[in-house]
């Protein structure tokens, strides 16, 4: 019986053999390639790119997708329902996958496909989901899904950019982009241009921190409108390597959740940063650490977005603080003049001499700078003296960057006054000298000191300066032993004298 069964399983196993040639030799033969099945092909088919479309949405009539094009060095196949069939290979131009319903379909590229460009037209409206990235070698991702409104990125893998420089406007105006499952940890070592990349994207917000800017040079409108996007909530991105970039023009213009520490990028290069951070509200860093020596003079180009900083803080989130130390730090750094700096809606107070050498003309000195839009305010902020215990002290009201008064000390019954101090734990003495007003309401704390307990003092031979021998005691009763002794002696005379008259 083993034998017999042994048997049918060599010949089960040369049908299914014989079946595959027969399946390969008609293959060659006809002008469909016939792939394994879906499932099948999806789990070793790794190498093409995957994307679906609803074919119902605007562009084409409703049963079609045209597959976009630009450019030549095209060789590509393409399976329309990615069920396994190839409808076409070898091809050139591009290729129209036609339904025989309107609906949903995912679709299948493989072979040398170089460039996807939609460039905000065609079938745009008709992606719903890149899928699968594959081992496509892309040329460019210039404007490739411009103007897909309706697109997600779901693919857990990344792109080959290994043979492209740009990614120039890849997900422009994609307001269904969020990638939420998506694979963001793209090689993007080889890109000089990330211009617009995410411009008009409202939901996107992933953290892209670790990509690889060192060879960027143009990263202007790359958040512009990303009305979404924080980084995922992560810092990294303040570990970009922005050394190389010359224009970062609008770069988070309206990104009103944008509020990461990039404080510390190289921007020592840049040329243009007009609207770089105009209308991200949210923004609230100091950039007290870059150096602007390499900005574009603005004279005579005031409202040009190719040059200098025109609007570059216009209604940003900076607060006083932060506003202050930017401009304390770009004065006395060297800086091209004369600049023209937006910076519409911002106070300031204590940077009020630096700014003022700002736009001092060259001649007297100064840097010859234009500043528009912020205004000087100093508010004031109230002091609480916490005496803890002792005799109480009045408030004051000072203004940002003034000095306190320091009050006459409070006094406290067995207690000494020891200072006052900034925190709780009483380890920051405040220096009424030298300490200014912060941005904000104060409480200083007093420190006291117990005093030492007094005790009376015996002095010798009325000598007050003479250490005082305090009293001997009775162990237990707390006696004193000096007194005692003379009652036990009142004690034995009056037991002497009865003892007397008794005889």
């Amino acid at each position: 019986m083993n034998r017999c069964w042994k048997t049918k399983r060599l010949e089960f196993g040369l049908a299914i053999k014989a079946l595959a040639v027969t399946i390969g030799v008609l293959a060659a033969f006809s002008g469909t390639i016939f792939y394994p099945p879906k499932a099948v092909a999806d789990a070793i088919n790794d190498t093409d790119f995957v994307f679906t479309v609803d074919t119902r949405k605007s562009g084409s009539p409703d049963t079609q997708f045209v597959i976009p094009i630009r450019g030549g060095g095209y060789n590509y196949t393409i399976d329309c329902n990615n069920d396994g069939t190839v409808e076409a290979t070898a091809q050139t131009g591009s290729y129209t996958c036609s339904y025989a319903t309107p609906g949903v379909y995912t679709i299948r590229i493989g072979g040398v496909f170089p460039e996807f460009y939609l460039n905000n037209g065609g079938d745009k409206l008709k992606m719903i989901s890149i899928d699968q990235w594959g081992k496509n070698k892309w040329r460019s991702l210039v404007a490739s899904f411009y103007g897909a409104a309706n697109m997600d990125v779901k693919a857990i893998d990344t792109p080959d950019l290994s043979q492209t420089d740009s990614i120039y406007s890849v997900f422009r105006g994609n307001t269904s982009l969020k990638g939420e499952n998506a694979n963001w940890n793209w090689n993007t070592s080889t890109i000089t241009n990330m211009g617009s990349a995410f411009s008009d994207t409202e939901n996107f917000n992933q953290n892209i921190g670790s990509w690889d800017v060192s060879n960027v040079v143009f990263a202007g409108g790359l958040f512009n409108n990303a009305t979404a996007f924080n980084n995922g909530g992560s810092d990294s991105i303040k570990n970009w390597n922005t050394g190389k970039m010359t224009a970062m023009n609008a770069m988070f213009q309206n990104a009103v959740k944008f509020n990461q520490p990039i404080g510390s990028w190289d921007v020592s290069k840049a040329e243009l940063m007009s609207e770089m951070f105009n209308g991200a509200r949210a923004f609230n860093q100091s950039l007290a650490n870059w150096r602007l020596d390499s900005l574009v003079s603005t004279t005579g180009l005031p409202n040009s977005p190719w040059s200098g900083a025109p609007r570059m803080l216009d209604n940003s989130g900076l607060s006083m603080k932060n506003y202050d130390a930017i401009l304390i730090s770009w004065n006395a750094r060297s800086t091209n003049s004369p600049l023209i700096l937006g910076a519409a809606g911002l106070k300031y107070c204590a940077a009020n001499a630096a700014r003022a050498n700002l736009i001092k003309s060259t001649v007297n000195g100064g840097h010859g700078w234009t500043i528009n839009g912020d205004a000087k305010e100093c508010p004031r902020h109230t002091v609480v003296f916490d005496v803890q215990g002792g005799t109480a002290i009045a408030n004051q009201e000072v203004a940002y960057t003034g000095k306190i008064i320091e009050p006459a000390a409070p006094t406290r019954k067995g207690y000494t006054f020891a200072g006052w101090y900034a925190d709780t734990a009483l380890t920051r003495l405040w220096d009424f000298a030298s300490y200014t007003m912060p941005d904000n309401n104060l409480t200083l704390y007093a420190k006291w000191t117990k005093n030492p307990n007094h005790t009376s003092l015996n002095t010798v031979n009325n000598n007050p300066n003479s250490s005082p021998k305090p009293a001997a005691k009775l162990a237990d009763t707390g006696v004193d032993m000096m007194s005692s002794f003379s009652m036990a002696a009142v004690f034995v005379l009056f037991g002497a004298v009865i003892l007397k008259r008794s005889r």
